[in-house]
């Protein structure tokens, strides 16, 4: 191994006078490291907001079906579901109390499109069949309530249908 000349080491060359006009640059880009380091790149993207805001109109349409107040309990589990962060199972929740409301109004179209987006892939199926239970008993078909109760059973023992408010 060979030795290097004394002052033409990468060190010395770094603090040679060449370099001596970038050195408030380099300070100023080695701040900049140490601040990206410490606080990190991504910015707030608000995802804790939103999912507040659902969870608490969640709730809040809760609150208002057990105070018999079905029309707005409709608004505030759309609210919930239609802003986003909800985790899957809440937001099947959601659209199945939204269901449940539009068919105790008596929008059974309504009721039944949300039961149909649900079918596509909820995580327990047993409940969006109790619930178009629900809706065809509403609606006055007491054959399709008693199929459709059938298929909820099928895949969750024990369950029964939803009682009117």
């Amino acid at each position: 191994m060979t030795a290097r000349a004394p002052g033409n080491s990468p060190a010395s060359w770094l603090a040679s006078a060449a370099w001596r006009p970038f050195r408030p640059l380099r300070w100023a880009l080695g701040c900049v490291a140490l601040l990206l380091a410490v606080t990190g790149c991504g910015g707030d993207t608000g995802q804790g907001k939103v999912t507040q805001n659902s969870l608490g109109k969640f709730e809040q349409g809760r609150k208002e079906l057990a105070a018999k107040d079905v029309a707005a309990a409709r608004d505030s589990f759309a609210s919930a579901a239609e802003a986003g962060g909800l985790q899957v199972d809440l937001y099947c929740e959601a659209r199945l109390q939204q269901a449940y409301c539009h068919a105790c109004l008596g929008d059974h179209a309504a009721a039944h499109a949300l039961l149909d987006e649900l079918a596509g892939g909820a995580p327990d199926l047993g409940r969006v069949h109790a619930m178009r239970s629900f809706v065809f008993l509403r609606q006055g078909t007491p054959d399709k309530a008693e199929a459709e109760l059938q298929k909820a059973r099928a895949l969750t023992p024990g369950i029964a249908v939803p009682a009117a408010p």
